[in-house]
């Protein structure tokens, strides 16, 4: 298990057993806290033991008239300048030990992460890999093997978009184990703007056809629909006044009945987003569900 912990005596030496250095960090502070939060010396023998998941005291509860929870992640793959993954493949993991969602849509998955994710997530199933021109896909989904079957799945790609790697779709259609009913979510990322141009013209296009995919879906397997993603414009931009002009569904970022934050959705590694920043990366639903609550 990735993210469990122990610390023990063997001999003369302390020893901090785990895997990363989110689990580490989460065994020392349970030390501290277990055994030295008092002051005063302690003595390092044999009775000294400590060990635990690093979710143990951080898990966020689930609300109690959820039905399902579903978060965003855009990973920032080392292969676009992000730093290294297997740092930070730990930290996706504790991130989904701690808020537990049952559907996750990433961006920015490349083979190298596709070669972790099932280390650190191993409850999780992982769809939506390859883009139909046999190329790496960038917008892929998580599920809780536990709970869902795949019903269907594909990858759907923009007809305009500046970068091919990952301005696509990956979808699922899932049925939950237990009810047998069915809920689907699209993962995908848009364009960005740049000094030298301006990608509004290419989101609007990309929010006609994930608006035709989420209505295509809906349709054929008579189930919810959430989209999932970064879509690289701010949360007061044109294009997601556009994007929430031609839909029927509702976002979190202003729909939902309680919110427990109001973070930025992007930081810089090791840096918290700070409060009101802007919001990039959003879940939308069809109007057959309705947004509880939202973290960001």
């Amino acid at each position: 298990d990735t993210l469990s912990f122990g610390i023990y005596m063997s001999g003369e030496k302390l020893v901090i057993d785990c895997n990363g250095s989110v689990a580490a960090d989460r065994a020392v502070r349970k030390l501290y806290t277990e055994k030295m939060a008092e002051g005063g010396d302690i003595a390092l023998g044999p009775d000294i033991s400590v060990s635990g998941r690093w979710s143990s005291d951080t898990a966020t509860p689930i609300d109690p008239d959820a039905d399902i929870r579903v978060m965003s992640y855009n990973i920032l793959t080392e292969k676009w300048g992000g730093t290294d993954t297997a740092p930070r493949a730990e930290m996706l993991g504790a991130m989904l030990d701690a808020y537990s969602p049952d559907i996750v849509g990433i961006q920015e998955v490349c083979s190298i992460w596709v070669k972790y994710l099932p280390v650190y997530c191993p409850g999780y199933a992982h769809v939506c890999l390859v883009r139909p021109d046999g190329g790496e896909n960038y917008s892929t989904v998580l599920y809780k093997k536990d709970k869902y079957e795949l019903v269907d799945s594909g990858v759907v790609m923009y007809s305009m978009t500046a970068n091919l790697f990952c301005r696509n779709m990956g979808w699922v259609v899932l049925r939950d184990r237990t009810t047998g009913k069915k809920v689907a979510l699209i993962s995908t990322h848009w364009d960005f703007d740049n000094s030298e141009n301006n990608r509004e013209e290419y989101r609007r296009v990309q929010a006609r056809e994930i608006t035709a995919q989420v209505k295509q879906i809906a349709e054929k397997y008579g189930c919810p629909v959430f989209t999932t993603g970064d879509y690289n414009a701010r949360h007061d931009s044109a294009s997601i006044d556009y994007f929430r002009s031609i839909n029927d569904m509702w976002c979190s970022k202003f729909d939902a009945a309680k919110y427990l934050n109001d973070y930025g959705s992007a930081s810089s590694l090791g840096t918290l987003p700070s409060s009101g920043g802007g919001v990039i990366d959003f879940v939308f639903g069809t109007k057959d569900i309705k947004p509880l609550v939202n973290f960001i």
